[in-house]
């Protein structure tokens, strides 16, 4: 009851804004002329874009029973999302990347990299992160893309860092264009890496996207917005918008 009154009051606001005259911030109006990601995948049936691989690892060390597939025990909107889990078998480093999307997409300087990750319960499962891997057989965490809170779009750096809230879900998005503009993108992966603790991580990944164009995702995640589907979202940003709290080994050897 509450919550529709609010809502009831917002929209005759916003109807006497516009009667007004007054001009509307850049959230809405980027809203409304946010263009289609050159890439998007919300895990469902329906979006067209599903794994081309399951459970498949392109490089591990020291991590055992990896598994990368489709669940629908957690979801960030739809019904379902991509679980990520294994355990790992060292305290000194353990690192493993799970290939996920065959693509083929051209970086410019105005791409962005953005997605929603649900880190469940173990201190580990903080240390995850999607990656990229380019035709030159370089990968994103090679590079310094960063996050919105200035993090390493880096599955260490991300856990290292803290950013990443457990038991909740986390928006991260990176202008990955400013650190490899030129590049071409043709694997899309899950990665977990860690130093110092060994044991299990289990997390999940929803709403992935990238998008060719000028475009801050940041506007699309303020949870001041509310939840489930408004009149607001664009594609990848609807459902539950979740919680926004805020030495380099490479798969190729």
């Amino acid at each position: 009851m509450i919550r529709t009154t609010m809502k009831t009051w917002c929209s005759i606001l916003l109807c006497c804004t516009l009667a007004s005259g007054v001009s509307l911030p850049a959230l809405f109006i980027q809203t409304a002329e946010a263009k289609a990601p050159s890439f998007y995948s919300g895990l469902e049936s329906k979006d067209g874009t599903l794994p081309a691989w399951v459970n498949e690892s392109e490089a591990s060390e020291n991590v055992n029973d990896v598994q990368s597939q489709i669940t629908n025990e957690k979801r960030q909107s739809g019904a379902q999302s991509l679980l990520f889990s294994g355990i790992s078998t060292s305290v000194n480093h353990a690192a493993v990347y799970n290939k996920v999307f065959d693509v083929n997409i051209d970086v410019n300087d105005d791409t962005t990299l953005s997605y929603w990750v649900y880190p469940q319960s173990e201190e580990n499962s903080r240390s995850v992160a999607v990656d990229l891997a380019f035709e030159d057989g370089t990968y994103l965490h090679n590079y310094d893309a960063l996050d919105q809170h200035g993090v390493q779009l880096q599955a260490k750096e991300q856990g290292e860092d803290g950013a990443l809230t457990l038991d909740t879900w986390n928006f991260v998005t990176s202008k990955i264009g400013s650190a490899v503009s030129g590049k071409t993108i043709k694997r899309i992966l899950v990665t977990y890496e860690r130093v110092g603790r060994a044991g299990s991580y289990k997390a999940f990944f929803d709403e992935l996207q990238i998008r060719n164009a000028d475009f801050d995702p940041t506007l699309y995640a303020d949870p001041l917005l509310g939840s489930q589907n408004n009149k607001l979202d664009i594609i990848g940003f609807g459902g539950n918008r979740g919680n926004t709290f805020p030495g380099q080994w490479c798969p190729s050897g």
